[in-house]
C-alpha cells in the first residue's frame, strides 16, 4: 500500500474495487456511501451495453455474449461519468450534495470520496491510475460457482458459460493487473465483510478521512 500523499482540496479520494465476480464489490461500495455521506458510486454493471449492441462479442459454440470482457461494457460512457463525479466532487469541496445518481446525502466528515466498482473498472487506465486506493476482491473458482449459482443475471447464464468464459476471463484480467500495478491491496471475498469493511476504513483514515458517526438513514 502506498504511504498516503497530501490531497488538493479540488481532488476527492477515489477508491476503485475490483475482483472476482460475487466476491462482495458492490456490498462493500455500498456500505462506504452509507458511512461517507457526500460521497458518489459508480457501478461498472449500470454501463453493460444493451443485449442487441453490435460490439458485444459473441461466443459462437454457446450463442452467448460474452458479458465479462472490456467491449461488453459502454467504456467511454463509463470515463466521462468517472471524470464528471470526479470534477463535481472536486469543486463542491465537503458539501456533495446532488440530486442524481448514486449519492448518499448528508455533511460528510472531510472531503467527500468517489468509489469505482466493478469486475474489470481497474483494468481501465483513465480510472486505474487516478484511483488512491485500489482493492481487488478474490474468490477460489470452486467459491466463485457457488455463489454464482445462488445469482440470477439477465440474461441467465447457459449451460458451460462460467467455465468457459466467466472464470478464464476473470483469470486473464486479473492477471494483466497484476503486471500492470504493484499498489492494489488484495484481499479474500471469503473474510467476515466486517473485517473487510474494518481494513478500508483504516486505509482511508490515513488520507485523513473519517467516516459519519451514524449510518446513512439513521436519525439519533
Amino acid at each position: 500500500m502506498p504511504d498516503p500523499s497530501p490531497l488538493s482540496w479540488r481532488e476527492p479520494l477515489i477508491l476503485g474495487i475490483t475482483g472476482t465476480t460475487n466476491a462482495g464489490k458492490t456490498t462493500l461500495a455500498n456500505k462506504l456511501l452509507e458511512r461517507f455521506p457526500g460521497s458518489r458510486i459508480i457501478h461498472q454493471d449500470d454501463f453493460f451495453r444493451a443485449k442487441d449492441d453490435p460490439a458485444h462479442e459473441h461466443v459462437e459454440n454457446l450463442d452467448h455474449h460474452n458479458w465479462d470482457c472490456l467491449s461488453a461494457i459502454k467504456v467511454d460512457e463509463l470515463i466521462q461519468t468517472f471524470y464528471k463525479y470526479r470534477d463535481e466532487l472536486g469543486k463542491s469541496g465537503h458539501e456533495g450534495q446532488y440530486l442524481n445518481g448514486h449519492t448518499a446525502q448528508g455533511g460528510a466528515r472531510g472531503q467527500p470520496m468517489l468509489i469505482v466498482e466493478g469486475i474489470l473498472v481497474l483494468n481501465i487506465p483513465e480510472i486505474s491510475d487516478a484511483c488512491n486506493l485500489k482493492y481487488f476482491l478474490h474468490l477460489t473458482e470452486e467459491e466463485c460457482k457457488a455463489r454464482r449459482l445462488l445469482r440470477n443475471y439477465d440474461p441467465p447464464d447457459v449451460p458451460g458459460y462460467y467455465e468457459q468464459v466467466v472464470y478464464p476471463m476473470h483469470e486473464y484480467y486479473s492477471a494483466q493487473l497484476h503486471r500492470r500495478y504493484k499498489d492494489i491491496c488484495y484481499i479474500e471475498g471469503t473474510d467476515d465483510p466486517e473485517k473487510i469493511f474494518q481494513k478500508v476504513l483504516c486505509d482511508i483514515a490515513g488520507y485523513g478521512y473519517s467516516p459519519s458517526t451514524k449510518p446513512l438513514g439513521t436519525t439519533s
